[in-house]
């Protein structure tokens, strides 16, 4: 069994699971969540912070400014996934952490412990700079206004 197919299931990948299908358009991507198909969650435009902003804000250390579409795209996955991990109890991040790791230590480019290193990094900057934020990322849409990245994320309360 080759390394890409033991984070198989049902014909999709566990990166797929937890960000989406990047091939399909955002609507659709909701539309296919189980979450928001259940009813267990509600999705409302809510004011104060722009969950964009705010997630381009924790994504900063890894961001050099000239990412195209699809490398962005793959480190604003990454930071989704580890901002989630902010609400895991402590032991079910600790456990959930490698199996991150895993997922995407290609896309960081920094290999396991490379990527490792990362998730401890950008949890340490949740709790100091964004402890008072209690969103959960449900999904983000990537798009270009006037020649310049956009970023549009769906979040829900937790």
């Amino acid at each position: 069994m080759g390394k890409r197919s033991k984070h198989k299931t049902n014909g999709i990948s566990l990166k797929q699971k937890f960000i989406g299908d990047r091939n399909l358009t955002l609507q659709e991507r909701l539309e296919n969540n189980e979450f928001l198909s259940k009813g267990q969650m509600t999705i409302i435009q809510s004011p104060g912070e722009k969950m964009s902003e705010v997630l381009l804000s924790f994504a900063n250390p890894l961001l050099k400014g000239d990412e195209d579409d699809s490398e962005l795209d793959r480190i604003i996955g990454f930071v989704m996934m580890v901002w989630n991990l902010t609400v895991l109890s402590p032991e079910e991040r600790k456990n959930a952490i490698p199996g991150v790791a895993g997922l995407f230590y290609s896309d960081t480019g920094q290999g396991i412990a490379g990527t490792l290193s990362l998730i401890d990094t950008l949890l340490k900057r949740k709790e100091k700079y964004f402890p008072h934020i209690k969103k959960l990322i449900v999904d983000y849409e990537i798009s270009q206004k006037k020649g310049q990245p956009s970023l549009k994320v769906i979040s829900a309360p937790y």
